[in-house]
């Protein structure tokens, strides 16, 4: 398996240099990828009635158009020989959530179940999040939301020291 990996990256390597530099390469494959997987995250916080077949089918679609179309249009230039518009991977990002958000509310929407699923054990509750994080645990250091809170306070005095 490591040489398929291994000869996989060899033949992929030269089109990667043809972007100007690693983080450009970075950021635009996963513009074709990520927003699927950030509408499945996001959009399962607001609004309850989603599904996990539309989850998972949400994430694959992204895949299986996202990578396609990152290889189409950013490392070989058969989008351009097509005749299609340029255009920059922030806007395709944008595009991919649109569609990721269609195929989880659609798939979710068809495939919704009319019996009430259990989900008591595996969504926080209003009032559990309350009674964690307005009680200190014991011992003090090992309380989770002093550690969180100084974390905080950190980031934040980095941020500040850097800027």
């Amino acid at each position: 398996m490591t040489g398929v990996v291994m000869v996989f990256g060899a033949i992929y390597a030269p089109s990667v240099a043809s972007f100007e530099s690693l983080f450009e390469y970075f950021q635009s494959s996963l513009s074709y990828v990520v927003p699927t997987i950030v509408v499945v995250y996001i959009a399962g916080l607001f609004v309850p009635w989603l599904n996990g077949n539309g989850a998972f089918w949400t994430i694959v679609a992204g895949l299986v158009v996202g990578v396609p179309l990152f290889i189409l249009k950013e490392v070989t230039s058969m989008w351009t020989d097509f005749g299609l518009p340029e255009i920059h991977y922030t806007i395709m990002s944008s595009i991919m959530m649109v569609i990721g958000i269609g195929i989880h509310f659609g798939l979710s929407a068809v495939t919704r179940q009319s019996k009430k699923e259990r989900i008591e054990e595996l969504v926080w509750s209003g009032d559990e999040a309350k009674e964690i994080f307005t009680t200190l645990e014991r011992p003090i250091w090992r309380d989770r939301t002093l550690w969180s809170a100084l974390l905080a306070s950190c980031m934040v005095g980095f941020i500040i020291w850097i800027w």
